[in-house]
């Protein structure tokens, strides 16, 4: 019977195969993963669901990771017909439309709403 263990492709493989479809969208690879540049993600994301050997169209798990100094948002990526699994990061900007709607929000650091009432 054979092993349905399930692959990790490592970082180096995933960041050929997207720049291969988008240039210069990777700004660091590891050994477990890649980190794409914040003004090519979407066409990073759509290289990474049409790719036929990466086959991420199945996003198993987004998260974020604080590092104190930046946030990084984790993407989880299973292809289930190929039976492999991949991650890849990005590192928003903190300028930019989503960093000022966040302020306005209440969410960015020492913006007043965040700060504790107590």
């Amino acid at each position: 019977m054979p092993n349905p263990r399930t692959v990790t492709l490592p970082g180096s493989h995933v960041a050929e195969r997207i720049e291969a479809l988008t240039p210069g969208s990777v700004a660091e690879v590891t050994d477990g993963y890649v980190v794409l540049e914040p003004a090519s993600m979407l066409e990073a994301m759509r290289a990474i669901r049409d790719d036929a050997q990466l086959d991420g169209k199945f996003l198993a798990q987004m998260c974020s990771v604080d590092m104190i100094t930046r946030i990084d948002v984790v993407y989880h990526f299973s292809s289930l017909a190929q039976n492999h699994m991949f991650e890849s990061r990005s590192r928003p900007t903190t300028s930019g439309p989503s960093w000022r709607r966040s302020r306005r929000c209440g969410l960015a650091r020492g913006s007043r709403s965040a700060r504790s009432t107590t």
